[in-house]
């Protein structure tokens, strides 16, 4: 996600979703190193997903870019189980364009999944893989699984 030392990719929150997706978002940026500037699109403004890279807040009900990302299943929080956020990283084939996808059963799962990232990144990065389940109540404490 950085080219040169500089953030090159877009935070997407659903333009429906919750405050609690952006409060995730926030979160995660303010984590990031370097300043972030003019990063954040809602999920309206996404025409293709795979002609950037994304990070994606919040789970398909509330956010088409994950939906799409996803598959567009027509059960938008299947996969999701309550008490539980997940990360999941992927790659566009044709593009190698990244997507990050920050998403839970609930806001909170989402945020936690958020949090986790701002707080526990280096931790994230040892486990790797493409699907990472969050579970607990707080950063310190959430126990991270990781799901290749």
């Amino acid at each position: 996600f950085y080219e040169g030392g500089i953030f090159n990719g877009y935070f997407v929150i659903g333009e429906n979703a919750s405050t609690i997706d952006t409060l995730a978002a926030i979160d995660i940026s303010n984590s990031m190193p370097g300043g972030i500037v003019d990063s954040t699109k809602w999920d309206s403004e996404i025409a293709y997903v795979s002609t950037q890279n994304l990070i994606s807040i919040g789970n398909p009900c509330n956010n088409s870019v994950t939906a799409e990302l996803l598959g567009n299943s027509t059960d938008c929080v299947q996969g999701f189980y309550p008490g539980e956020g997940k990360i999941i990283s992927l790659q566009h084939k044709d593009t190698g364009n990244l997507a990050l996808i920050v998403a839970g059963y609930s806001g909170t799962d989402t945020r936690l999944a958020g949090r986790v990232i701002a707080h526990r990144l280096e931790e994230l990065k040892e486990m790797g893989g493409c699907v990472i389940t969050v579970e607990g109540s707080t950063p310190n404490d959430a126990e991270i699984n990781n799901k290749k």
